[in-house]
């Protein structure tokens, strides 16, 4: 480990995942294989086309879902910093600690479960 990094891996609160920032860039829409909110951009938005939803991602926003899943990007954005944080958890992690996954999400009852609640979606 190195030293620099020492003292915040010894206080990092999970363990069990890695972590990707992607800082200052749009992300094409793509799958994935393998809350700060002083930023100083006013507005981008995030696209999951499979649930052909569009959230508004002001700074600070959240969202959590399957990256396996779901495709997913992030456009442009009017102007500023905009970073997002990308936890990932791999099947390794289960199955090296002998404990069961959580199992399979499923592309109909994601869509079933958006569909009764009240997020706005395209056609």
């Amino acid at each position: 480990m190195l030293p620099a990094t020492a003292q915040y891996a010894q206080i990092w609160p999970i363990v069990f995942h890695g972590i990707s920032v992607i800082s200052n860039q749009i992300t094409p829409e793509h799958i994935d294989y393998n809350a700060f909110d002083h930023w100083d951009y006013s507005q981008a938005i995030f696209t999951l086309k499979d649930l052909k939803v569009l959230f508004d991602c002001k700074p600070g926003t959240v969202i959590h879902f399957c990256g396996n899943l779901l495709t997913h990007e992030v456009g442009s954005w009017d102007h500023g910093d905009h970073i997002c944080y990308a936890y990932l958890v791999k099947k390794s992690i289960f199955d090296g600690l002998h404990i069961k996954s959580p199992g399979w999400s499923y592309l109909k009852e994601v869509k079933k479960a958006v569909m009764e609640s009240d997020i706005k979606y395209y056609k």
